[in-house]
């Protein structure tokens, strides 16, 4: 994949959508599953623009190219593309609907066709029909445009699913689709439910896969006749067949959706919107299929982990602090030997993670950023493009693990040499915030906007702010990012008891530096109608990039006390040389 996007993908593209008919495309960096993470063959935004980030989307007309994202992305949309050849907006602060009425020359009407397979019911029904003066016809493309000019598009790989034991999962497979079907109130001569959404399939049935490099889902989704009878559905047969004990399981590829639907023809399915491709709602109405619209209930079920899942989570945490800090404490003599370069450091990393026992694969690509390129939020350091790390600065290390047991995802920043007095200010501040949320006690029924406000208070007071959320879900050896809470300004679900969730309040200075400190949190009960947090990451702050005049006395005692921990939890598991280096590091300030 190339940093700069040739006119030459655009020029076919072009030539393609005027034999289409077609005076645009809007092209998603989704694939038909809607996961954060998608296949290299299902890297078409990417392909078509250059930009690598994990969301957004491009819409392509016949004389512009506009690439949008969010603002964690501001900095590497522009740094990917070729500035005569896109346009890079804030999706959060530009639309389409705006970006089209504000575009001169496009005539009175538009027809823009769209990949029916990538796009959401709930998606294709927010698209804008008028922009100004101007109509829009949105067309339902059964194929994908950008596969068409895709000459050297990677392989599917051949995916192979295993099993979360129960000793690991905390509930059968059947039990939980009892518990669902209870809570959607199913009548067993009512509507089969669709599941559409793979992380909810995966958690339902307790099964995982290797369909991802970095998150283990089973591409699937389900169709569910009954607790016993479920048709599940993969772009692929499997070699081993999938076999749930109680269960019923009648396997279809995509490729037999039609015969499928054929088995409920003139009957009512139940589909959620926000998960479920506007392809397959295609197929249904061609099948004679009522629709009834109902969110499934899985999301919130999995959000709140069960005590078997927060004993595993606990554990695979145990093991994560444990490979990070034998990782720094061989970083650091070891860059003082040869300079490492930032993508080394993440190859390094991920091998000491991989020491560990039940160690699946990382949790993400690990975002290893020095100086200024830890002001770009999701920086993604490639070999032979990336810089070294020596004399001066702030070293940003985001990353995480599966393991059997659980997910992991932490952010540490690290002094190289002697940082900028404005750096070590600015991660005092954030680890004020930090501490100031990982102590919050809040009433129930709070929401996840609420403890955003809290955590971004701190910094707000000295006029500081970060453009990302304070904090996201994380699911049980699924995906790192899970809904349907956060810590964030558009976090509307109430935070429960069981919720697994990151605190990672940070600082960007462009070009200069970037500070985020990141632990995983589990919500927990603190009195009769109270919620709290306790911490899951167990690692070390580098006390060489904090000032503890910043901090209040609150703020002091709950950093010691959180090294405190982290010293009486962690040390006994290190070798015997690393003892008095760890100490060090857990020392009260």
């Amino acid at each position: 994949m190339t940093k700069l996007i040739s006119s030459g993908k655009l020029n076919m593209l072009r030539t393609l959508l005027k034999k289409k008919k077609l005076d645009g495309l809007l092209v998603q960096r989704a694939d038909l599953f809607q996961g954060e993470e998608v296949r290299p063959c299902d890297e078409r935004l990417a392909f078509i623009s250059g930009f690598t980030g994990s969301a957004g989307h491009a819409l392509i007309l016949s004389n512009i190219a506009a690439l949008f994202s969010d603002q964690r992305y501001t900095l590497q949309m522009k740094k990917q593309t070729h500035s005569g050849e896109w346009e890079c907006y804030d999706s959060t602060a530009v639309s389409i609907e705006e970006f089209i009425s504000n575009t001169a020359s496009l005539g009175k009407t538009l027809i823009i066709g769209y990949d029916s397979w990538t796009m959401t019911v709930s998606q294709v029904e927010k698209l804008p029909n008028i922009a100004g003066d101007i109509s829009i016809k949105w067309v339902a493309l059964k194929e994908s445009l950008i596969d068409e000019i895709w000459k050297d598009r990677p392989a599917k790989k051949n995916i192979v699913h295993w099993f979360l034991p129960v000793n690991k999962a905390g509930i059968s497979a059947k039990q939980k689709i009892i518990s669902f079907l209870d809570s959607q109130k199913f009548d067993t001569n009512g509507s089969p439910i669709f599941i559409s959404s793979v992380a909810n399939a995966n958690w339902l049935l307790n099964i995982r896969g290797n369909s991802l490099a970095y998150t283990p889902y089973f591409h699937a989704m389900l169709l569910i006749f009954s607790t016993n009878d479920i048709a599940i559905i993969t772009e692929q047969k499997q070699k081993k067949v999938i076999k749930i004990d109680e269960l019923n399981l009648k396997h279809y590829q995509f490729k037999e959706i039609k015969k499928l639907a054929k088995t409920i023809t003139g009957k009512k399915v139940q589909i959620d919107k926000a998960t479920c491709p506007q392809g397959l709602l295609e197929v249904f109405y061609e099948e004679n299929i009522s629709i009834e619209y109902k969110p499934d209930t899985i999301s919130i079920m999995k959000s709140q982990k069960n005590k078997v899942e927060l004993v595993g989570i606990k554990n695979a945490h145990i093991k994560d602090s444990i490979a990070f800090c034998i990782f720094w404490h061989w970083f650091e003599s070891h860059n003082q030997k040869r300079q490492l370069t930032e993508s080394e450091v993440a190859v390094y990393l991920s091998e000491f993670r991989s020491q560990q026992k039940e160690y699946l694969c990382d949790s993400f690509p690990a975002i290893v950023g020095f100086n200024g390129n830890g002001a770009v939020v999701h920086y993604r350091a490639q070999k032979n493009e990336d810089i070294k790390i020596l004399n001066n600065g702030v070293l940003l290390i985001d990353s995480g693990a599966h393991y059997k047991e659980g997910t992991t995802d932490v952010t540490r920043c690290f002094a190289i040499g002697s940082p900028h007095t404005d750096a070590v200010i600015a991660n005092s501040f954030v680890l004020c915030a930090h501490f100031t949320l990982a102590n919050t006690i809040f009433p129930k029924g709070t929401t996840g906007i609420q403890l955003d406000a809290i955590c971004r208070k701190v910094l707000w007071d000295r006029k500081m702010d970060y453009g990302h959320g304070t904090g996201h879900g994380v699911g049980h050896v699924l995906s790192v990012h899970e809904g349907p809470a956060s810590l964030s300004k558009r976090g509307v679900q109430e935070i429960l008891e069981g919720m697994i969730l990151s605190n990672e309040p940070g600082y960007y200075q462009e070009n200069q530096f970037g500070v985020r400190q990141e632990n995983l949190v589990y919500v927990t009960a603190k009195g009769d109608d109270f919620l709290g947090f306790e911490n899951l990451t167990l690692i070390p702050f580098d006390y060489k990039l904090i000032d503890t005049t910043v901090f209040n006395e609150t703020q002091l005692s709950a950093l010691n006390d959180y090294h405190a921990l982290v010293f009486k939890k962690i040390s006994p598991h290190l070798p015997r040389e690393l003892q008095e280096w760890f100490a060090d590091k857990c020392k009260s300030l």
